[in-house]
C-alpha cells in the first residue's frame, strides 16, 4: 500500500510540473468595473507545479488611475521540508506602449500612474518547494488620483507666489 501511495505521489508531482511552464491567463476585465466606485483592489492567490513559471493577468483601465501592482511569495515549510516555495519572484506590468515597470523579489510593490488601455500583469519565478509554489498578487486601481488638474495647480502655484511676494513688498515699505 504504501508503494502505492508513493506511486501516485510521484505521479501527482509529475504532473504538476508538466504544467509549471504554462501560462495561466485570466482576464480581470474592467478595474474598477464601476463608476461609483473609483477605488477597487483585486487579489489573486495562485499555486504553480515545480520549476519555471510564467503567468499572466489582464485587466483594462477606462481611465486615468494610479495603480498598484504587489506580489508576495507564499512559502510553507513543515517538519524541515519546503512544500511550497517561489526563487527568483518577479512581477511586470505590461501596458499599450511596452514594457510599463518591472518589480523583482518577494513583496514587491509599485505604484503607476497609467492611461485607459488594456493591461497585463506578468509574473515570473522559479517553484521550488516539493510540491511547487504559491504567491498572492493583488492588483489596486484608484480613480481621479488628482483633485486639481495640473494647469489649474500651475495657477494656484503661481497665485501663492505672487501673494507672497506682494506681501513680502508691503513689509518691506512698512
Amino acid at each position: 500500500m504504501k508503494k502505492v501511495a508513493m506511486s501516485f505521489l510521484g505521479f501527482a508531482f509529475a504532473l504538476m510540473a508538466t504544467h509549471a511552464s504554462a501560462a495561466v491567463i485570466e482576464d480581470f476585465g474592467f478595474i474598477p468595473e464601476s463608476d461609483t466606485d473609483p477605488y477597487e483592489t483585486v487579489v489573486f492567490p495562485h499555486v504553480v507545479g515545480v520549476g519555471d513559471f510564467d503567468n499572466m493577468w489582464l485587466f483594462t483601465l477606462a481611465q486615468e488611475s494610479s495603480v498598484s501592482v504587489s506580489t508576495d511569495n507564499l512559502p510553507n515549510e513543515n517538519s524541515g521540508f519546503q512544500f511550497l516555495d517561489i526563487e527568483n519572484l518577479s512581477t511586470t506590468l505590461l501596458g499599450p506602449g511596452g514594457t510599463a515597470a518591472t518589480f523583482s523579489g518577494n513583496g514587491q510593490t509599485g505604484t503607476l500612474l497609467l492611461g485607459p488601455g488594456d493591461y497585463t500583469v506578468q509574473i515570473t519565478g522559479n517553484a521550488t518547494g516539493i510540491a511547487g509554489g504559491a504567491y498572492l498578487g493583488a492588483i489596486t486601481v484608484v480613480q481621479d488620483v488628482s483633485a486639481i488638474p495640473i494647469p489649474a495647480a500651475g495657477l494656484l502655484f503661481f497665485s501663492g507666489i505672487a501673494a507672497l511676494g506682494f506681501v513680502r513688498s508691503k513689509r518691506a515699505s512698512a
